[in-house]
């Protein structure tokens, strides 16, 4: 007599990781080279989303480059004493205590803000952030 049950998780039964995405060096250094199960729950023509079995972490997966996505614009690096008045009142007291906290190590990440100063009016910032030497 034997029984049969199947797992289902989302409405996607899991399934391991595609090669492609587990030996991403993204993924190995996160997860270490192991084995994951994973689930399917998204997918687009540019884009697969994996639940990880167990785990609460979702892996967006983009195989190729999307080359209709515009250009980023961010060349001015973030300096709390060189920004615009329109920025140096409140950006600041927002972004230091996260960027102290989380983004000094191992080593600083580097800020970049868009050419043209903020309006008078912004309540957020779009801002890119980079990893010296990447």
């Amino acid at each position: 007599d034997a029984q049969v049950m199947q797992l289902t998780l989302r409405a996607s039964h899991p399934q391991s990781l595609p090669h492609d995405v587990a030996t991403n060096p993204d993924v190995v250094s996160i997860f270490g080279r192991v084995t994951i199960q994973a689930c399917l729950t998204e997918r687009t023509s540019y884009r697969s989303c994996y639940h990880l079995v167990g785990r609460s972490h979702d892996i967006e997966w983009w195989p190729m480059a999307d080359n209709n996505l515009p250009a980023l614009d961010h060349f001015r690096p973030y300096f709390p004493s060189e920004l615009y008045p329109s920025e140096k009142c409140w950006l600041p007291a927002v972004l230091e205590p996260v960027r102290q906290a989380y983004l000094m190590q191992p080593a600083p990440l580097e800020i970049f803000l868009p050419e043209e100063p903020l309006p008078d009016d912004a309540q957020l910032a779009y801002l890119v952030g980079r990893q010296p030497g990447q």
